[in-house]
């Protein structure tokens, strides 16, 4: 049975994107869009759909465990061609909070709290979520490197 896909995408660095969304080429042939001056000087800019591919800056990190630093998912120079609108290539796993009501539950997207303040002054808000997004068919991706 074909797997079809609706695309590509490319999670690229900060470092590559940059590089990328400032070539000369990609330039023109942005220059007619409306938005193009916005796209372009705008650093939360995050996509950009050429003929199809979508470019899209990645700053995905993790804290290490004894919290002493972060480590990037991707290096400066490095990105990732994604398949986009497949079926069955990726699933998001949901767990509880980590708080003793939830123990043995199934996971939901979000959890939120409100707890009154010792002082009766206040309420803190706490605000959880517990997601494990899983490439199940991890063949289908490709490492992209740029100098």
């Amino acid at each position: 049975m074909a797997r079809l896909s609706l695309g590509t995408g490319l999670l690229l660095a900060v470092l590559f994107f940059d590089g990328i969304i400032s070539h000369p080429s990609i330039k023109e042939a942005i220059l007619g869009w409306q938005a193009a001056s916005v796209l372009l000087s705008d650093k939360r800019f995050a996509g950009l759909d050429i003929e199809g591919v979508v470019f899209e800056e990645y700053s995905g990190a993790v804290f290490l465990a004894d919290g002493s630093a972060t480590v990037d998912f991707l290096g400066a120079t490095e990105g990732l061609i994604v398949p986009l609108g497949t079926r069955n290539t990726f699933k998001r796993y949901l767990a509880p909070a980590a708080r003793v009501d939830t123990i043995n539950t199934l996971g939901k997207p979000y959890y939120a709290w409100q707890d009154l303040r010792q002082d009766k002054f206040g309420i803190d808000i706490k605000v959880e979520s517990n997601t494990l997004p899983i490439c199940l068919r991890p063949q289908l991706l490709v490492k992209l490197t740029t100098t």
